[in-house]
């Protein structure tokens, strides 16, 4: 489904136990800053008018992000031509449109629950395009997907998830967040080079469908699961390295993790990924 324009990624998820279930002292540090892809304005007073009509009947925390998340998806239509419109949108105007995709829908939950006071982020699985919204009650992230015609909530999905955080003004990065189900690997990062992840398919290729996800056979060695960067300049198209190297979390398995300038391959390692791993130079292509 649906895409975030220039994002090219997927990826995590904390409503069980073995996931990041108890957020750190300050939860807001983790929320992610998905909304600086828009420019954001005003917005504040329009939605929390809107928001407290929408949760009047709600008691609960989560009667009233479920009252939300229904507001959202009844009110939109989707469609797929939205995509190209999301750069530089504000929540603003993803409010007042009638159609929208995912993200649409992800970004608006995310700033109704902000204005009530909740914690909510908007995350992205590493296997699915697709985008979706984690809030933060009773001491644990809830999965919410509230894309429109349906409403899904407190669901449990096994896949590596990523959020967008603003490092500076203009430049934002992406981080996988906490799940012990996943193995870590860092790798390195020169300045202007994509990253891309091939995971070996053993003759199983990974077909997602919005989150559901299943295997199909196919007669293709690897499967590219990851093609973009992990830090970002918005404002010059910079891609800026990581002194430490990027670092992301996937499941165990064979990996064939490539330096992308130009459409050119610049470096290549196969990793045999079955405990946290750190990839310190590539080899040749």
């Amino acid at each position: 489904m649906k895409r975030f324009v220039f994002l090219l990624a997927l990826l995590l998820i904390s409503c069980t136990p073995l996931v990041e279930r108890f957020a750190p002292e300050d939860p807001l540090g983790y929320l992610g800053n998905e909304i600086a892809f828009n420019r954001v304005t005003d917005w504040q007073e329009e939605i929390n008018i809107y928001v407290q009509d929408i949760i009047k009947d709600a008691s609960t925390k989560e009667e009233k992000i479920q009252a939300i998340a229904y507001f959202i998806t009844n009110s939109k239509e989707y469609s797929s031509n939205e995509v190209q419109d999301q750069v530089g949108q504000t929540v603003e105007k993803i409010f007042q449109k009638q159609k929208g995709v995912c993200y649409d829908s992800a970004v608006l939950l995310t700033a109704m629950a902000r204005a009530i006071d909740i914690p909510a982020r908007v995350v992205f699985p590493l296997l699915s395009s697709h985008s979706f919204v984690q809030v933060f009650i009773d001491g644990r992230w809830i999965n919410v997907d509230a894309t429109f015609g349906d409403v899904s909530y407190n669901f449990v999905l096994n896949q590596p998830l990523y959020i967008y955080m603003t490092v500076k003004d203009g430049v934002f990065e992406r981080r996988f967040l906490k799940d012990s189900r996943f193995l870590s690997l860092i790798i390195p990062t020169p300045k202007n080079q994509m990253v891309q992840i091939q995971k070996k398919t053993n003759g199983n290729y990974i077909l997602c469908e919005n989150l559901n996800c299943q295997e199909v056979p196919t007669t293709e060695e690897y499967q590219t699961i990851m093609f973009g960067f992990e830090k970002y300049n918005s404002i010059d198209g910079e891609i800026i390295s990581h002194d430490l190297g990027l670092s992301v979390s996937l499941p165990a398995g064979e990996y064939k993790v490539s330096h992308i300038k130009d459409n050119q391959c610049k470096g290549s390692s196969i990793v045999n990924l079955n405990e946290n791993r750190i990839i310190k130079k590539l080899g040749k292509c």
